[in-house]
């Protein structure tokens, strides 16, 4: 996260969401089978496999990624403001025997500095407490992409028009098409060029 804080003005936020992980040795990767199969299986494929060597790599535990990410920025520069509970409705199916299926992720609210954009009365009525239901929207080839409904409450609350939203992960483009439609300046980036085009073809699309 050094290049964002870079690049950050003082009294930007940073709004980053993080999908959890189970620990897998066995080189498989059958988390996601026919319709559901996501591409990356195809790179997580190709991972060696490694022995459990630690009690926090075990088969098929749950490694509470986000939170350990969350306390490592706060141990640098950042400041947590809030932890959002998304929770969807409609999660991909699980096809796990041995556990119940997870249909929530969390979203985290950073900042650099004591001073901030944050919209109180907008978000009063858009995002008035820390847990968020909201669908998952799938769009083309990404079968977990951000609902714009998602995107829109913190677009709105945390900027304002002709403000600069920088999307790092842009994947499908979802908070480039957002940010285009609520007058926001935009920059995304990803290492796929096949998501970048996706994208800019997203964004040249008349609202």
């Amino acid at each position: 996260m050094n290049g964002i804080y870079r690049v950050l003005k003082q009294s930007g936020p940073l709004i980053l969401n993080i999908g959890d992980k189970y620990y897998c040795n066995s080189g498989r990767h059958r988390c996601n089978i026919k319709k559901y199969r996501r591409e990356t299986n195809k790179h997580l494929a190709r991972i060696p496999q490694l022995k459990e060597v630690d009690n926090y790599r075990q088969w098929k535990q749950l490694l509470l990624l986000p939170h350990r990410i969350a306390i490592k920025m706060q141990e640098g520069k950042w400041i947590l403001k809030n932890e959002y509970l998304w929770i969807k409705p409609n999660g991909n199916p699980n096809y796990a025997q041995d556990r119940s299926s997870p249909s929530t992720e969390r979203i985290y609210f950073f900042v650099k500095s004591k001073k901030y954009y944050f919209d109180t009365d907008l978000a009063r009525k858009l995002l008035p407490t820390d847990v968020i239901l909201c669908n998952v929207e799938s769009f083309k080839k990404h079968q977990s992409s951000f609902s714009e409904k998602l995107i829109e409450l913190f677009i709105r609350c945390f900027s304002k028009p002709n403000h600069i939203i920088l999307d790092p992960f842009s994947g499908s483009g979802t908070v480039l098409y957002v940010a285009k439609k609520y007058n926001r300046k935009f920059i995304g980036i990803d290492l796929s060029k096949e998501s970048c085009q996706l994208s800019r073809e997203r964004v040249t699309v008349s609202l």
